[in-house]
């Protein structure tokens, strides 16, 4: 091991024992630190809500508080609860892919397909449909991601 390692080590350590809190809670803070970080770089960005604004469904908006759901879980260290919820994000995200699906193809009618005016909402429908699928299996997979890095980063009982 490097000094450098072992003067961090050592640093983290007496901030831990100074401040009174678990090497747990250190950890659950510091990567909700990077998260909200990596969060708000992305909101200046433009992209953090584009799967929640363009989704008249709402399955993204549902995925994401479920997400938050398993937060509040990993912080009180219920780790079944985790595990499960971080399977149901990729569960709904999957559904919310099927349905994107439906809305996209339910509107294209292939009897209108002959008359070019009629196309222009179809391509509008296929669009907005296959955003809806994209958007809700991004956020289900985020979510799933980052659950499943804590549950297994922080939980002890392997």
């Amino acid at each position: 091991m490097r000094r450098g390692d072992n003067i961090m080590k050592g640093f983290l350590q007496k901030l831990i024992n100074i401040c009174g809190i678990s090497t747990f809670t250190t950890k659950f803070i510091i990567l909700h630190i990077i998260l909200a970080v990596l969060f708000f770089i992305l909101y200046l960005f433009g992209i953090a809500e584009m799967p929640f604004t363009a989704d008249i469904t709402y399955m993204s908006t549902g995925i994401g508080i479920l997400f938050l759901v398993g937060i509040g879980f990993s912080a009180m260290q219920r780790w079944k609860a985790v595990a499960w919820l971080a399977d149901m994000l990729v569960f709904f995200g999957l559904l919310g892919t099927i349905i994107g699906a439906v809305i996209a193809f339910s509107g294209v009618d292939p009897e209108q397909v002959t008359n070019i005016d009629n196309i222009i909402p179809m391509i509008s429908s296929l669009i907005y449909g296959i955003g809806i699928a994209l958007y809700t299996t991004l956020v289900g997979s985020v979510g799933y991601i980052w659950l499943s890095f804590l549950h297994h980063l922080l939980n002890d009982e392997k």
